[in-house]
C-alpha cells in the first residue's frame, strides 16, 4: 500500500528565497523531496533532497549540487533553514509540510 506524499508549501514570511505559493512546490515520496509542477523548474524525476533524520540534505541531482552540510532541518511540520544555508538559518520556517 503506497502512502499518500507529504506536500511542502512554502511559508513566504521567513522564506530565503523570498517564495511563497498556495500550491505545494515540493513533496516527499519514500524518504526523498520532489518538485512538484507548481516548482519554478517543475516536476523533476529524480528527488532533490533526501531526508536523513531532522535534516533535508542535496542529492546529486540538485541543481545546487551535493553538499557536506545539510541546508535544510525538519521541526515538527515546519522546516528551516541551518547555519549552512547560504543566507544562514531562520528563526521561523520557510516551508511547512501537509
Amino acid at each position: 500500500m503506497d502512502s499518500k506524499p507529504i506536500k511542502i508549501y512554502g511559508t513566504g514570511y521567513g522564506h530565503a528565497g523570498g517564495v511563497h505559493s498556495a500550491r505545494p512546490l515540493y513533496e516527499i515520496r519514500g524518504g526523498n523531496v520532489y518538485t512538484t509542477t507548481y516548482h519554478e523548474k517543475g516536476m523533476q524525476a529524480v528527488p532533490w533532497f533526501q531526508i536523513r533524520g531532522n535534516k533535508m540534505v542535496h542529492t546529486s541531482s540538485n541543481p545546487d549540487g551535493m553538499q557536506h552540510n545539510a541546508w535544510y532541518e525538519i521541526r515538527g511540520k515546519n522546516i528551516h533553514t541551518t547555519t549552512h544555508h547560504p543566507e544562514g538559518s531562520t528563526p521561523v520556517p520557510v516551508f511547512k509540510m501537509r
